[in-house]
């Protein structure tokens, strides 16, 4: 039997491909955020560190806050607040439908952060 993959792993999977590595998980610090991962360049740039944010949709008004993930941002720095946009470098946004095509875009932008960091 094949179980389907949570959006978290395809995610972590997906990263560990393009030489990220998930160095830090800090869960449920806010309540507008379910986790922040902090994630480390394993190739190119090595060691350069990013943080991959998992933002809850603020009108759920639910008790568990992982099932209301609305937004996944990549900054250099973990965001202030919900609506902190300086520091991103990337979107997933978690409507339904097309995910793997998104996730595929979302990687490539981190990586093309990543890329210019070496110009």
């Amino acid at each position: 039997m094949v179980t389907k993959k949570s959006f978290r792993d395809q995610i972590r999977g997906a990263l560990s491909q393009s030489g990220w590595e998930v160095v830090q998980i800090d869960g449920e610090p806010d309540w507008w955020a379910g986790e922040h991962w902090t994630i480390s360049s394993t190739t190119r740039a090595y060691g350069y560190t990013l943080v991959v944010s998992f933002l809850v949709d603020p009108q759920y008004d639910g008790p568990r806050k992982s099932s209301a993930i609305w937004e996944i941002p990549v900054g250099k720095t973990r965001p202030r607040d919900w609506l902190d946009h300086d520091t991103r470098i990337a979107v997933l946004e978690m409507q339904k439908g097309h995910f793997a095509e998104k996730l595929d875009s979302f990687i490539r932008e981190i990586d093309r952060h990543r890329d210019l960091l070496r110009s």
